[in-house]
């Protein structure tokens, strides 16, 4: 759709798909709100059953979890030392949790999703809002070097348990060739 319809296709990635009601959209909003206590829609009992169900889940998680890591030690081994200089330290370490793994970018942030897209990795930039650019939190404004760099200079690959060994190899090729053939293009 991206080569077809290409306008069609950024203006449904700058669209918003959430709703501007308080009642209706407790969990996010467009609009910044600082609150002074828990929404009660946040808390809940669980049953017994819920429980079960909720513990269930976390094991399952912790297993994908482990793949993940199996899969992003994988395609850490696979990229050249251009692409690794790319990715923070931090995301190389080993507690890393690989669920999306943190690609900086050297231009445009919207033109290397592109690329990462035309080489066939569905990356992503950051979406939430940073709190030190809200007008609600001017009273406690301090400059997020970090957080800032996060959100406008980087992007973000994700990583899967139901990623095969060979779909990973294949990011791990498109890595090298997205940042090889930039370097030849600026020597």
């Amino acid at each position: 759709m991206w080569r077809i319809y290409p306008e069609f296709m950024q203006s449904i990635a700058k669209s918003k798909m959430y709703t501007r009601s308080e009642e209706q959209d407790i969990f996010f909003d467009d609009y910044p709100i600082r609150r002074k206590s828990i929404p009660k829609g946040w808390k809940t009992k669980l049953c017994s059953w819920q429980v079960f169900a909720g513990i269930r889940s976390i094991k399952k998680m912790r297993k994908g979890q482990i793949e993940r890591e199996r899969l992003g030690r994988l395609l850490l081994e696979n990229l050249e030392e251009a692409v690794l200089r790319r990715i923070p330290k931090y995301a190389q370490e080993e507690n890393f949790n690989f669920y999306h793994l943190p690609f900086k970018v050297e231009q445009d942030r919207e033109i290397e999703l592109r690329e990462l897209f035309d080489l066939g990795i569905d990356s992503e930039g950051y979406g939430l809002n940073l709190c030190n650019e809200e007008a609600i939190f001017e009273e406690f404004y301090e400059e997020l070097k970090g957080a800032t760099r996060v959100k406008y200079k980087s992007v973000f690959i994700p990583l899967h348990e139901s990623y095969s060994e060979r779909a990973i190899l294949k990011m791990a090729k498109s890595l090298n060739s997205l940042v090889t053939r930039k370097k030849v293009v600026s020597c």
